[in-house]
C-alpha cells in the first residue's frame, strides 16, 4: 500500500510540474489588454518593442502589423465595423453602426465569462493572443516572427 500512495504522491507531484509550467504567465513585456477595452477606427495598441501593433483600421477591421513602414501580417477580413472590443467574456469584437457583431474570435465559451480574467496580448514576437485565466492561450493571429 504504501508503494502505492508513493507513486500516487509522484504522478501528483510530476502534474503539477506540468501544470506550473504550462501555466507560466506571458513575458512582461507584452502590451496586456483587460476585458472591456475598446478600439474606435484608427485605434492601436503596440508592443512595448514597438515592432508590432493591434489596429482597427478606418476600414472597420482589425489588423496585425510588423515593423515600420506597417507591413500588415494579419487582417480579420470584415470591414463594417466601426468599433471593435475585448469583452470581458474573452471574445474579441468587431460591430457595426447599428450594434451588430460583424466579426468576432470565438473565445466566448471559454472559462473568461465565469472568471472575468482573460487577457489579450499585444506580444514583442509579433503574436497577438488571447489567453485564459491560467495563461493558456485560447486564440491568436498565429504572426509571430520565426
Amino acid at each position: 500500500m504504501r508503494g502505492v500512495v508513493t507513486r500516487i504522491s509522484m504522478v501528483l507531484v510530476m502534474l503539477a510540474g506540468v501544470v506550473f509550467f504550462a501555466a507560466t504567465p506571458a513575458a512582461a513585456a507584452d502590451a496586456i489588454v483587460r476585458g472591456g477595452k475598446t478600439w474606435l477606427r484608427g485605434a492601436e495598441t503596440i508592443s512595448p518593442n514597438g515592432r508590432t501593433g493591434f489596429e482597427l483600421t478606418t476600414g472597420g477591421i482589425f489588423v496585425v502589423w510588423h515593423d515600420l513602414p506597417r507591413n500588415i501580417v494579419w487582417a480579420s477580413n470584415r470591414g463594417t465595423g466601426v468599433r471593435g472590443t475585448f469583452q470581458t467574456d474573452g471574445n474579441l469584437v468587431i460591430y457595426n453602426s447599428g450594434g451588430q457583431a460583424v466579426w468576432d474570435s470565438g473565445t466566448w465559451q471559454g472559462p473568461c465569462p465565469v472568471i472575468r480574467t482573460c487577457t489579450l496580448h499585444v506580444q514583442d514576437d509579433g503574436n497577438v493572443v488571447i489567453y485564459d485565466p491560467l495563461n493558456f492561450p485560447m486564440w491568436n493571429t498565429g504572426t509571430w516572427r520565426r
